[in-house]
């Protein structure tokens, strides 16, 4: 199991739809940008943003599937929420059919919820998932400027802008981002003590 970047593309181009293809492009451009910034491996980067989304398109039977080969558990949210799980049957695909490598498994494991203490990894495909040069929502030149000023800022705001859609939806935060937000909260407290 050893994949170039060429290789992956063609692996994901049978996965994705044009339009998600080019959103998975895009987040590598980001990640690989980002890992430079940051001092994170630039390849590893680059191939965890082509992978994050490689499960996005499947249906329930295909999401299903995977859960069974693989023996996953999903929490009470996760066995609801089909939004949730393309990061999960994503990572557990990629971890035991094309890289098995636990940085990039949690990079693409959490990159929809986040997660408390989350690696350099984590946190630029995270932010690149949001930031690509695809992406066109209100303020998202304002997320692509804190990205680069400062990582652990963009994650925060990121994580912060993922709640308050939740809620703004009436929907039930994974425990995970909360996770992530107080994790950030109690971070950004003793930097100020």
């Amino acid at each position: 199991m050893n994949y170039s970047i060429n290789d992956i593309k063609k692996i994901i181009r049978h996965n994705l739809s044009d339009e998600k293809y080019e959103h998975s492009i895009g987040v590598m451009s980001s990640a690989k940008q980002l890992a430079q910034k940051y001092g994170a491996n630039v390849e590893k980067a680059e191939l965890t943003g082509l992978l994050h989304d490689i499960t996005k398109e499947y249906s329930k039977e295909q999401h299903r599937n995977v859960i069974e080969k693989y023996n996953i558990n999903l929490d009470e949210l996760e066995k609801t929420e089909k939004k949730l799980w393309h990061s999960i049957t994503g990572s557990y695909l990629v971890k035991n059919e094309i890289i098995d490598d636990d940085e990039i498994f949690n990079a693409v494991r959490y990159h929809t919820t986040g997660r408390a203490d989350m690696s350099l990894l984590e946190k630029i495909i995270y932010v690149a998932d949001f930031i690509e040069p695809n992406r066109d929502y209100d303020d998202v030149e304002y997320y692509r400027k804190k990205a680069f000023e400062n990582l652990d800022t963009a994650f925060f705001e990121g994580v912060k802008w993922n709640l308050i859609e939740i809620l703004q939806k009436n929907k039930i935060a994974h425990i995970n981002t909360l996770n992530a937000y107080n994790f950030m909260i109690k971070d950004r407290k003793k930097g100020e003590n």
